[in-house]
C-alpha cells in the first residue's frame, strides 16, 4: 500500500511538472508550481527528485514513452516501405491531439540542460531505430526516401517548436507537405546512398570575407583615451568567447557570471558595461555567429556559377566555418532555447532567412516537369540540414561539419533536380574538390 501511494505520488508530480511546463515553459516551471498542481509538499517532492530538473527529465522520459509506443504500434500495421511515413503521421498526430504537452517534448526539451537534451535526442533516435527495423527486410528494388531519417524527423522536430509555442494548429495539413516532401528523395533501396549519416570527407576549403572571428587572447593594457573604445571592443570579444566556451563545457544553465569574467579575463564591472545579465551576453553572442555565418554563405553564393555550384559552395564555406568557429557553433546550435526567446528567434529568423538560397531551385523543377515543393519543403531542408550539424556538435569531440557538405547539398537539390541529376551533379563537385586539393 505505501508503494502504491509512492506511485501516485511521483505520478502527481510528473504531470504536476508536465502542466507547470505547458503553462509557464521549462525556465518558469519551478518546483513550487509542480508541488501545487500536484498537491503535494516540497519535502513530498525531494523524496521522489533531486531537482526541478531530475522531475523536468522524468516527466519528458514518460513523454517519449507514449510516443515510442504509438509509433511502434502504427508501424507494425503498415508495411515496412512506408515505415517513416507512418512514424511522421504519429508524430504529427500526437501534436495535433495534445500540442501542450507536445511543446514540452519537442520545445521546452532543448532549454532543459544536457541531460534534456538527450532525453529528446533518444526520442529521435528510437523513432529512427523504429524506422530502420521496419525496413530492414526490404529488397533492392523496393522504392523508398533516400533521406537520413535522423535528419528527416529531427528537423521536423525544430518545425514543430515554434508552430507550438505559437499555438498553431495546422499540424495536420502540415503533413501533407511534409509527406510529399519525403517522397521527393524516392530510389530504389539498391540504389540509395544518403539514408545513413554517413561522413563525405573533403578537402578544406577558404573563407571569403569576412573572416573567422579571432578573439583577443589578453586584456590589453590601459589605453590613452582615443583607445578606449578598441579596448571596450576586445572586452566584449573575450567575454562573447567566454560564453561560448563555458556554454560548450557546462551548458548554458550551469554557466555564472563570476565563471564568465573569470574566463574572460575581465572584472564583473567591465561585464556590466557591455550586457546587463548573461542572457544578453548570451544573445549577442548568438547574434555575432549570425552575422559572420550569414555573411560567408552569402559571400560564397553569390560568388557566381549554376544554382546547384552556389549551394554547394555556400554550404561547403559555412561548414568550414563553423569547424573554425566552433564554440559559437555549439551555442547557436546546441544551446539556443537555454538563452530564452531572444536567442530562439534569432536562430530561427536566420534559418528561415537560408531558404533564400533555395528559392532559385523552382525553376530548376519546373524546367524538369517536377512538382514544385511548398514553401514548407524548403524550410524542412533548412531544418534537416541544422539538424545534422546539431546531432555532430553534440556527439563529437572534434566535430567534422565539412564530412556533411554532401549531405546537405543532397537534401538541398534533388527535390528540386530529382535525384538522379543531384547524385551525379554532388558526385561530381566531391571528385572536384578532392583533385584540386
Amino acid at each position: 500500500m505505501h508503494d502504491d501511494r509512492k506511485g501516485t505520488q511521483r505520478e502527481r508530480l510528473i504531470d504536476g511538472m508536465l502542466e507547470a511546463a505547458a503553462r509557464e515553459g521549462y525556465a518558469g516551471a519551478s518546483i513550487a508550481h509542480v508541488i501545487k498542481r500536484a498537491g503535494v509538499s516540497r519535502p513530498t517532492f525531494y523524496d521522489y527528485f533531486s531537482d526541478k530538473d531530475d522531475c523536468f527529465q522524468a516527466a519528458l522520459s514518460e513523454l517519449t514513452d507514449r510516443l515510442l509506443d504509438e509509433a511502434r504500434r502504427e508501424v507494425r500495421r503498415v508495411s515496412g516501405e512506408h515505415a517513416l511515413r507512418a512514424t511522421l503521421q504519429v508524430l504529427l498526430t500526437f501534436v495535433h491531439a495534445e500540442p501542450e504537452t507536445a511543446r514540452v517534448l519537442i520545445n521546452d526539451s532543448m532549454a532543459g540542460g544536457p541531460r534534456a537534451l538527450d532525453i529528446r535526442d533518444h526520442s529521435v533516435t528510437q523513432l529512427v531505430q523504429i524506422v530502420e527495423e521496419a525496413e530492414a527486410g526490404l529488397g533492392a528494388e523496393t522504392v523508398t526516401p533516400d533521406i537520413s531519417p535522423a535528419a528527416a524527423l529531427g528537423g521536423i522536430y525544430r518545425m514543430l517548436a515554434p508552430r507550438l509555442r505559437r499555438g498553431q494548429s495546422e499540424n495536420l495539413t502540415l503533413l501533407e507537405d511534409l509527406l510529399a516532401w519525403i517522397e521527393s528523395y524516392a530510389e530504389r533501396r539498391g540504389a540509395q546512398r544518403w539514408r545513413a549519416l554517413e561522413p563525405t570527407p573533403l578537402p578544406a576549403t577558404s573563407v571569403p570575407n569576412p573572416p573567422p572571428i579571432r578573439f583577443p587572447a589578453k586584456s590589453p593594457p590601459a589605453a590613452p583615451r582615443r583607445r578606449r573604445d578598441a579596448k571596450g571592443e576586445s572586452d566584449r570579444l573575450r567575454i562573447l568567447d567566454a560564453v561560448a566556451n563555458i556554454a560548450e563545457k557546462k551548458g548554458y544553465n550551469a554557466a555564472t557570471i563570476a565563471e564568465i569574467c573569470k574566463t574572460a579575463g575581465v572584472d564583473s564591472r567591465v561585464f556590466y558595461r557591455h550586457f546587463t545579465d548573461k542572457q544578453r551576453a548570451f544573445a549577442a553572442a548568438n547574434e555575432l555567429y549570425y552575422q559572420q555565418t550569414m555573411a560567408v554563405s552569402a559571400s560564397a553564393f553569390i560568388s557566381g556559377g549554376s544554382w546547384p555550384e552556389r549551394i554547394w559552395n555556400s554550404a561547403r564555406v559555412s561548414a568550414q566555418y563553423l569547424e573554425e568557429n566552433r564554440n559559437l557553433a555549439h551555442v547557436v546550435f546546441v544551446e539556443t532555447h537555454a538563452g530564452g526567446a531572444e536567442t530562439v528567434k534569432r536562430v530561427e529568423d536566420g534559418l528561415m532567412a537560408f531558404t533564400l538560397f533555395l528559392q532559385e531551385g523552382h525553376e530548376y523543377a519546373r524546367e524538369r516537369e517536377i512538382a514544385v515543393p511548398p514553401r514548407t519543403a524548403l524550410e524542412a531542408i533548412a531544418l534537416a540540414s541544422f539538424e545534422m550539424g546539431y546531432r555532430e556538435l553534440r556527439s563529437s569531440a572534434n566535430p567534422r561539419l565539412t564530412e556533411y557538405v554532401a549531405q546537405v547539398t543532397w537534401l538541398s537539390l534533388a527535390p528540386f533536380l530529382g535525384v538522379a541529376e543531384a547524385n551525379e551533379f554532388i558526385a561530381g563537385k566531391v571528385s572536384e574538390a578532392r583533385r584540386d586539393a
